[in-house]
C-alpha cells in the first residue's frame, strides 16, 4: 500500500509539472494570432510615401511635370485625388496605379524611379490600404 501511495504521489507531481509547463507555454505565446489591423493613411501609408515618394511627388513640385509627373502624394487628399484618377483606392489594390507602379518589373516605370524598390512590408501595407 505504501508503494502505491508513493507511486500516486509521483504521478500527481508529474501531472502537475506537465500542466504547469503547458500553461506557461500557452500563456506566454498567443494561441491564436489576432489578424493585423487595417493600415491607416496617417500611421502606416504616409510614412512610406514621405520616405520614398514626396521628394518628387509633393504639392511644391506639382507644376514641375518632369519631376512630379503632375502627381502629389504629400497629403491624403492628394493621394485620393491623383491626377485624373485616385492613385490608390481602399479595398481595390488590384486596380491601384500606385501598386502597379511600385511593383512593376519595368525599371523605367517602377517607382521610386532610380532608387531602391520599396521593401515587401511597405508594398504589403499599401496593398492592404
Amino acid at each position: 500500500m505504501h508503494h502505491q501511495a508513493r507511486s500516486s504521489c509521483c504521478f500527481a507531481r508529474l501531472l502537475l509539472a506537465t500542466c504547469a509547463a503547458l500553461w506557461f507555454t500557452l500563456s506566454s505565446s498567443p494561441a491564436i494570432a489576432a489578424p493585423p489591423a487595417d493600415p491607416t493613411y496617417w500611421e502606416d501609408i504616409r510614412p512610406i510615401l514621405r520616405k520614398n515618394c514626396t521628394v518628387c511627388h509633393s504639392s511644391k513640385n506639382l507644376k514641375e511635370l518632369d519631376v512630379s509627373g503632375g502627381l502629389a502624394l504629400d497629403s491624403y487628399a492628394a493621394v485620393r485625388q491623383g491626377t485624373k484618377h485616385p492613385v490608390i483606392e481602399s479595398g481595390k489594390s488590384g486596380a491601384s496605379l500606385l501598386v502597379e507602379r511600385i511593383t512593376t518589373e519595368d525599371g523605367d516605370k517602377r517607382m521610386p524611379l532610380g532608387a531602391t524598390p520599396l521593401n515587401t512590408e511597405a508594398i504589403a501595407l499599401i496593398r492592404r490600404e
